[in-house]
């Protein structure tokens, strides 16, 4: 039983020393402001792929496309976002997950932008850049980020809140859109209103620094 233990605390401590840091608790890493930064990008762009999605047809309508023409956005999206994932992902490796959220919120403002314009075709290709951009970065943002931070002793924990808020985010998206929609008579002025929220996260993270565990900050 004691050589369990010892083999126990030997992982422990090697899976510590690949990580980067002794390992965050979940109570320890949502007291950092680098998980709500990650978080709060991730969790935008899940409230808003699915709330967009969810009214894509009535969206289209408004701007005057019929739904073949509203839904066939979503081709090219993936087109954009497949190689931005891929790139993204080998970015995580290189450069402070912070940029990484700072260029999702870029692409989410662009998206905002051209799907509250999707009637103008220029527009529409900018709501395609722009969601494909902030897509591509969502995958390897969700792997990557957490364990980058806080290390993978208590990652289940760590993720599974994280996987808590953007259920609760996509189940939000479309609520939200519906209520902008049914207060200003057109979802043009919530789109707009929401472009805030990438804003907030783009203006909060050059500020944010990578979390210290506490027993290092002694």
């Amino acid at each position: 039983m004691d050589g369990d233990e010892q083999a126990a605390q030997e992982d422990s401590a090697a899976t510590t020393q690949q990580s980067g840091n002794p390992g965050f608790t979940r109570a320890e890493a949502l007291r950092t402001g680098a998980f709500w930064l990650v978080t709060s990008g991730i969790g935008i762009q899940a409230m808003v792929g699915t709330g967009i999605t969810f009214h894509i047809v009535d969206l289209g309508s408004e701007m005057g496309l019929n739904a073949a023409q509203s839904v066939a956005i979503f081709l090219p999206i993936a087109l954009v976002a497949t190689p931005v994932g891929f790139f993204a992902g080998m970015a995580a490796d290189r450069f402070p997950i912070r940029h990484l959220i700072m260029t999702m919120m870029v692409g989410q403002v662009l998206m905002f932008a051209g799907i509250a314009n999707m009637g103008d075709p220029w527009l529409r290709f900018v709501a395609i850049a722009g969601w494909g951009l902030a897509s591509g970065f969502y995958g390897p943002l969700t792997v990557a980020a957490l364990p980058s931070f806080f290390g993978r002793t208590h990652l289940g924990s760590i993720q599974g809140a994280m996987m808590s808020c953007l259920v609760i985010s996509s189940a939000l998206g479309p609520s939200a859109l519906a209520l902008l929609h049914g207060s200003f008579g057109s979802y043009v002025p919530g789109l707009y209103l929401m472009i805030a929220l990438p804003i907030g996260v783009l203006l909060v993270a050059p500020f944010t620094r990578d979390p210290v565990h506490p027993t290092e900050a002694r």
